[in-house]
């Protein structure tokens, strides 16, 4: 089910509906979550870190920017996080870091590294944290 879902979500990027790879994602890190599958919620963090960004477009914050970066340090240094998701999160990272102030990296980073992926989960599923970018 989550395979499926974020097929979606990466059909729904290409056509550039933010808000429903948002919705599909989100309902990966639900499934995650309540199954305790630890690759599904740090491939659906990432994932919607890029989400994010990519929505932000012209319009990208500075926080839009530091919430990617702590998703994606969480899921570059998440010990369950597959090979393929830690290459395209180290990848956004690299991009994200050129981008921002070394000091606002790096407090973001370790902010990212210190975070439980459970407490993150919550949080983004949580009814008020549906962030838009």
């Amino acid at each position: 089910m989550t395979a499926i879902l974020f097929q979606l979500a990466q059909t729904c990027v290409a056509l550039g509906d933010y808000d429903e790879a948002r919705q599909h994602l989100h309902e990966a890190l639900r499934i995650g979550r309540e199954h305790q599958i630890v690759t599904v919620m740090v491939s659906a963090l990432a994932s919607l870190a890029d989400v994010h960004l990519r929505a932000a477009g012209d319009r990208l914050n500075p926080d839009t920017q530091i919430i990617a970066l702590e998703w994606l340090a969480l899921a570059v240094n998440h010990p369950a996080t597959e090979q393929n998701t830690r290459e395209r999160s180290a990848h956004w990272l690299a991009q994200l870091e050129a981008k921002l102030p070394r000091p606002v990296v790096e407090a973001a980073l370790a902010r990212g590294q210190a975070e439980s992926l459970d407490a993150v989960v919550a949080g983004i599923l949580a009814p008020a944290s549906l962030p838009r970018a």
